[in-house]
């Protein structure tokens, strides 16, 4: 059955915050939702004002679904996904519209995009398709080879980032949610892993996750939505629907310790010192709580900096994430000089205590709120991919069957008060974090 709704963004950020409360009933980014018979679930968002069209599909199948002895292989399976047997000549074709394209490995999936001129619609939906009906048999010793070495390369270049590098991520989520839970290590795994992995895995990996039964489809941009239906139909509609049921995980429980490990960052300057709780999942209402709390700490912790001339830099958002089956609350500071880690810890711990015993001022609230709009319109004006309007529509659909969970998140948000933060503060960080500090080398 076909649904129809509405996600009503405030489009204009310079708006004063109750100018935006009061007229977001007025502005609306419309779409539709709906299903084929054999179970592939299909967004359309038509926007004739924008240039390009957005073919992105989702098939769940992310961190969360490796064996404990192979973490990576869902993000190097992205990597050997076998392409679609479309032919040379179209693909050249398909190639010369092609505007933008990237894939992403997530905890709960793994998500493949391209974007596209208007005259290579077709074509995009005819290459996206062809990536189900390619099978396990087009996955090659050549191409795994290829793209191990890629993939190595990958994890060598991001490990400049602690916070995507290989040991910096697994070490924090497994702190966070507990090593044995499934959110509990970095999506790159162990350096080894990726060496060791077989062609078989990947092809046991395509036959066991990749169905359109188990995948989410979202077309965003200048269409025609007759025509996006009946190519839709034409080319995904062949594949045969099988029943497919979400693997309900238990709460993940960060652990109470107190960790000091080498950074992972290839000659940094500086030590980092990381606070991190297991937070409540995607769909809750603490969750768009302390999701709108993490924009009033970023601008908290943004003052720290002043106190001490070895504060090089501290942030809450880059340690906030919620998941299908849980998240992951965080702050941390960055600094100079080792000595000073007694420092850096007091800190962040005088943060919390400032929370859970003051909450937040009203000014904090409402600037908080606006932190949340701003990004909500940045990710409406993105057209694809990541920070854009395929997540406002994908993670509500995937997590909440509703892709217009994000507006009604955002009225929830925009009603908080300062107690609901402070309850909700109280609730979950109200026990000792989980504590991680990166110690850099000597400079």
């Amino acid at each position: 059955m076909v649904r129809l709704k509405f996600i009503l963004i405030a489009l204009c950020a310079s708006f004063p915050l109750q100018a935006q409360v009061n007229s977001i009933d007025s502005l609306l980014m419309n779409f539709e939702h709906y299903s084929l018979d054999n179970g592939l679930q299909i967004v359309l968002q038509q926007d004739t004002s924008v240039k390009d069209i957005s073919v992105e599909f989702w098939v769940r199948g992310g961190v969360r679904y490796e064996n404990k002895d192979q973490h990576g292989l869902a993000h190097f399976f992205e990597h050997v996904t076998p392409g679609t047997p479309m032919g040379k000549e179209k693909y050249d074709l398909f190639f010369s519209y092609m505007t933008n394209s990237n894939a992403q490995v997530r905890k709960d999936f793994i998500r493949y995009f391209v974007q596209v001129e208007p005259e290579g619609f077709e074509l995009a939906l005819q290459y996206s398709a062809g990536r189900f009906s390619a099978g396990p048999d087009r996955i090659s010793e050549k191409n795994v080879e290829y793209e191990r070495k890629r993939v190595l390369a990958e994890i060598e270049r991001n490990s400049s980032n602690l916070f995507w590098s290989a040991i910096g991520s697994s070490a924090i989520d497994g702190g966070t949610y507990g090593v044995d839970h499934p959110y509990g290590h970095g999506g790159y795994g162990t350096r080894q892993n990726n060496r060791e992995f077989i062609i078989s895995d990947f092809k046991n990996w395509y036959d066991k996750y990749f169905k359109v039964s188990n995948s989410y489809l979202f077309i965003v941009g200048n269409f025609d939505s007759l025509l996006a239906k009946q190519l839709v139909l034409q080319y995904f509609g062949q594949f045969p629907g099988e029943n497919f049921s979400k693997q309900p995980l238990k709460p993940g429980k960060h652990q109470n310790s107190r960790l000091t490990l080498p950074s992972p960052v290839p000659d940094s300057a500086n030590h980092v010192m990381i606070f991190s709780w297991a937070a409540p999942e995607f769909g809750s209402k603490d969750a768009s709580t302390l999701n709108l709390l993490s924009h009033i700490l970023d601008k908290r912790l943004s003052k720290l900096k002043s106190l001490t001339e070895d504060v090089i830099e501290a942030n809450s958002r880059d340690l906030v994430d919620f998941y299908e089956y849980g998240g992951q609350f965080g702050m941390y500071v960055s600094f100079s000089s080792l000595k000073d880690s007694t420092i850096a810890e007091i800190l962040l711990k005088d943060q919390i205590e400032s929370l859970l015993n003051y909450g937040v001022s009203n000014k904090e609230l409402e600037l908080g709120k606006q932190k949340v709009i701003d990004r909500m319109v940045r990710m409406q004006n993105n057209l694809g991919f990541q920070f854009s309007r395929t997540e406002l529509l994908g993670e509500g659909l995937l997590y909440e069957d509703d892709p217009a969970y994000y507006f009604d998140q955002l009225r929830i948000q925009l009603q908080t008060t300062k107690k609901d933060i402070q309850l909700a503060a109280k609730k979950w960080l109200n026990s000792e974090p989980f504590r991680i500090l990166f110690v850099a080398e000597d400079m």
